[in-house]
């Protein structure tokens, strides 16, 4: 018997899928899930078994979440408990609850995961009914915990000691990442671009969680200075313990908004504060590439360049 996979349908067997004291059928004649019966649930056509979930499927999107996960010491937690052996899914909560933001990012990504095997389940009855399969529906995660942060100008009777510890800390993973001449010729040129104008011509957006923790900050300058159409990035960074959570996302949308709204015409990014994974973003806020720079280590003699972007 044909049905329609309502909302109220798929939170039911999600709960089901989620719950393996029992096992359930879907009984689409009375639209609700029931005991497994084999005696009394013969009819085929009327009585559906649910999409096959256990213990391993959900270790797997475990698996799945952590190696997603963009937050380096939460990531790590995580994957050491993926890999005890014994008490996996416990101490998988159990780091979750010491970060809440994270946790909420979990429960997001494991119910897109548990709709999708849903979809799948309802797309092969539905071509068995000979009807033509349903897409999925856009899923937009990223604002999933802008709710639980504050996005506000740089105030600098509250932010200024935070404001320079994260620089510190930018400071510090640039020179973790290269030898130390080379990272210290990167911050130089890092910092340069702060000196060409004046601080207080310096515009910044800072990032709090709701219990006043400091999160991360971008900042922009005019370019040259006293110049009204075209601004710089001089720094964009978020601390590593709220990453992941889409924070970068959100300051650096309200940040190239707010220039906008001012009449800025055109906003220039040096790669060397953009990684790697956030540059679709660029892309999909109407940024272009232009052109980067390189690096040879010349004392390799392997002639190898290394673009760190510029």
């Amino acid at each position: 018997m044909q049905f329609e996979l309502t909302d109220e349908i798929v939170n039911q067997i999600i709960f089901s899928m989620e719950d393996q004291s029992q096992q359930r059928v879907f009984d689409s004649e009375k639209k609700n899930l029931v005991a497994f019966n084999p005696e009394e649930q013969k009819d085929g056509s009327r009585f559906y078994p649910l999409p096959a979930w256990d213990s391993v499927s959900g270790f797997s999107i475990m698996e799945r979440f952590v190696s997603e996960l963009r937050n380096p010491p939460v990531k790590e937690k995580l994957r050491t408990v993926l890999s005890a052996g014994k008490g996996v899914f416990r101490g998988f909560k159990d780091v979750l609850k010491e970060h809440p933001e994270v946790e909420t990012l979990w429960f997001a990504f494991k119910e897109r995961a548990l709709k999708h095997e849903i979809s799948a389940w309802y797309n092969l009855l539905r071509d068995s009914w000979g009807l033509e399969k349903i897409g999925e529906e856009p899923e937009e995660t990223d604002e999933l915990v802008y709710a639980d942060f504050i996005f506000r100008t740089y105030d600098a009777e509250t932010d200024t000691d935070s404001l320079r510890k994260a620089r510190i800390c930018a400071q510090e993973e640039i020179r973790s990442a290269y030898e130390s001449g080379l990272a210290e010729a990167l911050l130089f040129l890092q910092n340069s671009s702060r000196l060409h104008g004046k601080e207080d011509a310096e515009y910044t957006l800072t990032a709090h969680t709701a219990e006043g923790e400091f999160a991360g900050f971008i900042s922009a300058l005019p370019c040259p200075e006293g110049s009204h159409k075209t601004v710089l990035i001089t720094a964009f960074y978020v601390l590593s313990a709220w990453r992941g959570l889409g924070i970068g996302k959100s300051l650096f949308t309200r940040c190239t908004e707010k220039l906008k709204s001012t009449g800025v015409r055109y906003i220039i990014v040096p790669c060397i504060h953009i990684p790697d994974f956030f540059e679709h973003i660029m892309f999909r806020s109407g940024f272009q590439r232009i052109p980067a720079g390189f690096y040879a280590d010349t004392d390799t003699q392997k002639g190898t360049a290394k673009n760190f972007g510029f």
